[in-house]
């Protein structure tokens, strides 16, 4: 059993931190002076990942969901070449934007200028709404030119003091946190925090969908422009620092040890220094030996080649452990091509991708060190290449190389903005997210190429949810996660292209479908004709537990998770006295925690018509443990039951929530009939169950595709 759970986030947030990291090392002035190298204990500034821009620049609203009124123009710009005009004679100006993903906070900024206001009314110029258009917030200025901010929801607005004067650009910034009566908004001008705006109100529960700009309401007279809108979304973390190069000293100081390069000013991508490498035979390379060797790290380069020759690849970027045995490099070959070479098994790998000479590129390798488990991705230009999961031992990080230290090679690089950083720390309180029931057989029709269709094979869009979201800490996928039958083929054509994308992050329970030994009317890649999960097990490897039972725990933040097996033939039964039961019994006398979460595939109760009666014995060790939540997928819907007994009984002090989820996105199943205690359903939206464990308590929201608004969610406490 696992004592804790291994945590990482996304790549695309993480190479997105590391970029703003870099674009604020190198784009500060007071940065561009020689700068003493630091490591460890930086600390990282907040980023909150952007979720819509205007894109007036195309001259249009293309990029809006909706428009009324506005007028592209460029008469009067703020930023770039095109701005947007309302002027309202009794009739409303605005556009809105339907968010892909609906949220609990946004921050919605914008650039405005006031041309003239007249009549009685106040003008808003910047509203939030629900996905569905109900109203939650929004900025206005009155008839005299004063600030204010309404709270929709309750009708309640708020005005300052403070006159925005006509004929100036100012820029507005509204923070919005759906909490409850706990919910925030908060209200900032030209980048300082209006202390009248700064309001603790309720909200409600129903999350921010929309952003709207202009008025809507009809009567108002007034003449606004509006420019550079943008939309974030909560702050997260950024990576921490572990290096930087050091070259704006002029030297190559902030290394430990090399031989070859040198720093010169002539081809410079950044600040005044870089560092050159001019190769006829002999090697020229430094490296950096950090100070606490890790398990995880982004490095991130500017390169540009001069030349390259000869029939030998060149590299120019390593990692290695602390005594300097090498991990991974990146190289180019004799051809231009890129490549990534795990040195630790000396497998290589080129990319079809040719670097152009004399050009700048940035690259970026992540590195995560978890034995077989462990991960290589490469990124060109911000874009990712190459991605490995594969064996780099478990030895962590302790050198960063850049330079070719091989001997022979005849070549001419150029180095610059060497940036190393660490892993985004977690968020407090775990995020996790499930699903079930989830990814097409290559064979079915309707699989398109792995992108579905309205009803079918969405394993993809699914799966966007969850890679958008980089609060996420764990992914509980609940069985059937591969059909028609789970075979290793059908797993890397259909799976690992969708949810694969974060197969570490993930901890699945086993379905019936992957125990399928064959099948002879429905399409199937490949089945294990042993019946034993084989293509299942071999996936997900240590992740889904011994493969001959199929059930383990592990702990996420203050909580302990349990992951069963319902198919209890191949479990050695569930009954009492059985492996599992008595295994269950033991873990969790092992773990008295305050919040426990179980799942497994086949539902005890459901309305879907396939709930089944093999795990009621197991639901009653987690009653009797107080057990607050259990997730199920196998029928292909949605649903939540109130807390209940092991028996379906109504339990509001000591029941089990119980969640069926079986809509990762294969297809969806009908709803026959009502169970008993089934508080919300729904058997036409594909999407994710995202729960926020917090110490004794939790929340949970159902999070549709894109183009759905079925949402359900809610708030829990431990027992």
């Amino acid at each position: 059993m696992m004592s804790n759970l291994w945590v990482e986030t996304h790549p695309f947030y993480r190479h997105f931190a590391a970029f703003w990291v870099l674009l604020f090392l190198v784009g500060c002035p007071q940065m561009q002076q020689p700068v003493v190298p630091q490591e460890e204990n930086i600390r990282p500034m907040a980023i909150g990942p952007l979720l819509f821009s205007d894109g007036f620049e195309s001259g249009n609203f293309q990029a809006w969901t909706f428009n009324s009124g506005l007028l592209a123009q460029q008469q009067i710009v703020s930023e770039g070449t095109w701005a947007t005009r309302a002027t309202m004679n009794g009739a409303g100006a605005w556009a809105y934007k339907t968010l892909t993903l609906s949220t609990e906070e946004v921050t919605a900024s914008l650039k405005v200028q006031l041309l003239s206001i007249s009549g009685a009314s106040a003008v808003n110029f910047l509203k939030l709404r629900t996905p569905t258009g109900i109203a939650l917030a929004e900025v206005y200025i009155t008839p005299s030119g004063r600030l204010g901010l309404r709270n929709n929801v309750t009708g309640i607005a708020t005005t300052s003091t403070i006159v925005i004067t006509p004929g100036a650009w100012r820029t507005i910034a509204l923070r919005a946190v759906v909490a409850g009566a706990s919910s925030r908004l908060e209200l900032s001008l030209d980048g300082v925090p209006v202390s009248a705006l700064q309001l603790t109100v309720n909200l409600g529960t129903t999350l921010i969908g929309r952003v709207q700009v202009g008025e809507s309401v009809a009567g108002r007279t007034a003449d606004l422009i509006y420019d550079a809108v943008v939309v974030t979304g909560a702050e997260i973390p950024s990576a921490p620092v572990l290096f930087t190069d050091g070259f704006e000293s002029g030297n190559l100081q902030a290394w430990i040890s090399g031989t070859g390069l040198v720093v010169q000013q002539q081809t410079v991508s950044e600040g005044t220094w870089a560092a050159r490498g001019t190769m006829n035979g002999s090697g020229a390379w430094v490296y950096k030996t950090l100070s606490l060797p890790k398990d995880e790290l982004t490095a991130v380069l500017r390169i540009q080649i001069s030349g390259i020759s000869g029939t030998s690849s060149v590299n120019f970027l390593k990692l290695r452990t602390v005594t300097g045995t090498a991990l991974a490099e990146v190289y180019i070959t004799p051809m231009g091509l890129l490549g990534l070479r795990n040195s630790f098994t000396g497998i290589s790998s080129n990319t079809t991708l040719q670097v152009t000479q004399g050009v700048w590129h940035t690259v970026s390798l992540r590195a995560v060190i978890a034995g077989t488990s462990s991960r290589l991705e490469l990124s060109l230009d911000g874009t990712l290449v190459k991605e490995l999961t594969t064996n780099l031992g478990t030895t962590p990080i302790g050198r960063i190389q850049v330079g070719e230290n091989v001997a022979g090679r005849i070549a001419d690089f150029i180095y610059d903005s060497v940036l190393v950083t660490g892993p985004v720390p977690p968020p407090s309180d775990p995020v996790l997210v499930a699903a079930g029931d989830i990814a097409c057989d290559p064979l079915n029709s309707n699989f398109l190429g792995g992108l579905g269709n309205s009803n079918n094979c969405r394993q993809k869009a699914v799966s966007d949810l969850i890679v958008a979201d980089p609060q996420v800490s764990a992914v509980a996928v609940l069985g059937d996660v591969q059909y028609y039958c789970g075979g290793a083929a059908a797993f890397a054509a259909s799976y690992d292209l969708s949810w694969g994308r974060f197969r570490t992050l993930t901890r699945p329970a086993v379905g019936n479908h992957e125990y399928i030994p064959s099948s002879s009317t429905t399409p199937a890649t490949d089945c294990d004709p042993t019946g034993q999960a084989a293509g299942y097990f071999g996936y997900f490897g240590a992740l889904a537990g011994d493969p001959t039972k199929g059930y383990y725990s592990y702990n996420l933040g203050a909580w302990h998770i349990i992951v069963l097996n319902s198919n209890c033939l191949q479990a050695g039964g569930c009954a009492p006295g059985t492996p599992q039961n008595t295994w269950l019994q033991a873990d969790l006398a092992a773990n008295p925690v305050a919040c426990t979460l179980a799942y497994w595939h086949i539902p005890l109760w459901s309305s879907g018509g396939r709930a089944a009666q093999n795990t009621a014995t197991l639901m009653q060790r987690l009653y009797n443990a107080g057990v607050e939540v259990v997730l199920t997928g196998h029928d292909h819907i949605y649903e939540r039951f109130a807390p209940q007994n092991a028996t379906g009984g109504l339990d509001l002090t000591n029941g089990i929530r119980a969640f069926v989820v079986g809509t990762g996105g294969s297809n969806h199943t009908t709803i026959p009939s009502i169970a008993a205690n089934s508080e919300v359903r729904n058997a036409d939206t594909f999407g994710v169950l995202r729960l926020t464990l917090h110490p004794g308590s939790y929340d949970w929201r159902f999070v549709p595709e894109p183009g759905k608004t079925f949402t359900d969610s809610g708030t829990g406490a431990c027992h």
